[in-house]
């Protein structure tokens, strides 16, 4: 089950056309979600992905889904490194970041919305939704645009058309070894 989600939620990471994915594991037992995330793991190490399981009492967990080396790309970015550290993020290393967003998901009494960095979102894009709370934005898809929704569009045609046809694949019997990307 696990695989099927994360082809269906994350195939624009798989392909890599994205740095990564965030979905709710709703309705998968966590014994089920932590065996078939350790049976995944080695496929997925060799295409550059890694897997964490974010928890917060009393909700399903979310499975991230991510490219190591496209995070680490996206946190060395200066200004995404002075957001986050307004966060007080501790930016040393992926896993240092990571291990403070699992932080903020379980004591944040609301969603941290700074994740959309995380997912590869535009980083006005995710100031502004975070300023006007989710409203007055341009552009409403695999994000909320507030600016440059001529190019957010296109990306977001892109994720659909790579999701449509990963899901298909998927459906003809190909599996995730198959179809992530190895970069």
């Amino acid at each position: 089950m696990l695989e099927q989600r994360l082809i269906y939620f994350c195939a624009p990471t798989l392909a890599g056309l994205k740095t990564a994915g965030l979905f709710n594991a709703n309705g998968i037992a966590d014994r089920d979600l932590q065996a078939e995330a350790a049976r995944l793991a080695p496929a997925l190490s060799y295409c550059g992905l890694a897997l964490r399981l974010f928890y917060k009492e009393g909700r399903a967990p979310l499975v991230y889904l991510y490219r190591q080396s496209d995070l680490a790309r996206d946190l060395a970015d200066p200004d995404i490194r002075a957001f986050l550290q307004t966060y007080d993020y501790c930016l040393d290393t992926v896993d240092t970041a990571l291990d403070d967003l699992e932080a903020r998901i379980k004591t944040c009494p609301a969603f941290p919305h700074e994740v959309g960095v995380f997912l590869s979102y535009p980083l006005e894009d995710v100031k502004c939704f975070i300023a006007y709370g989710g409203n007055k934005c341009q552009l409403c898809g695999h994000w909320c645009a507030y600016s440059q929704t001529e190019a957010a569009q296109l990306c977001f045609n892109r994720y659909d058309q790579c999701s449509h046809s990963y899901r298909n694949l998927y459906r003809c019997g190909h599996r995730l070894a198959d179809l992530a990307v190895a970069r």
